[in-house]
């Protein structure tokens, strides 16, 4: 019985590294495909953004928070495929991309972090966030008080 509990571990943990290194891959792909040469980083920093790289990049953040993510936390690559959210991060990076006129990347950067605390308010108020990803939320926030 240890054997089939330390095999389908194994499995698990392949499938994850397998499901990384792909999510790293297409991020490193689509940032070197991504850039064009000028000196001014700002520039750069806003040119090379797109929806596309606000899309992939959110969904990306997700599905290593997903995959990666504590065993009690119960949203699945499932729920992250399913048209709410999908729909979600399609609504988050139009809102984003109206308001400010830079497309978000997806990822923790400074740009991102001042753009978003800047119009978090309204965005809250104006976009309906799913409920699978409410409940994901909570789940970490109830994880963390008991830690």
């Amino acid at each position: 019985m240890s054997f089939c509990y330390d095999f389908q571990k194994w499995i698990v943990l392949s499938m994850r590294f397998t499901v990384a290194t792909l999510i790293i891959g297409f991020v490193l792909t689509q940032v070197g495909h991504g850039q064009t040469i000028n000196n001014n980083t700002e520039t750069n920093a806003k040119v090379a953004r797109t929806y596309l790289s606000c899309y992939n990049g959110s969904m990306s953040t997700l599905m290593l928070q997903t995959l990666f993510g504590p065993p009690e936390i119960k949203f699945n690559l499932t729920d992250l495929m399913s048209p709410e959210v999908k729909q979600y991060i399609s609504d988050s990076c139009k809102f984003y991309y109206e308001k400010s006129g830079v497309w978000l990347t997806g990822t923790d950067n400074e740009l991102d972090k001042e753009i978003v605390s800047k119009y978090r308010a309204e965005f809250m108020q104006k976009v309906k966030e799913p409920d699978s990803l409410i409940q994901r939320d909570q789940a970490y926030i109830q994880l963390n008080k008991t830690k």
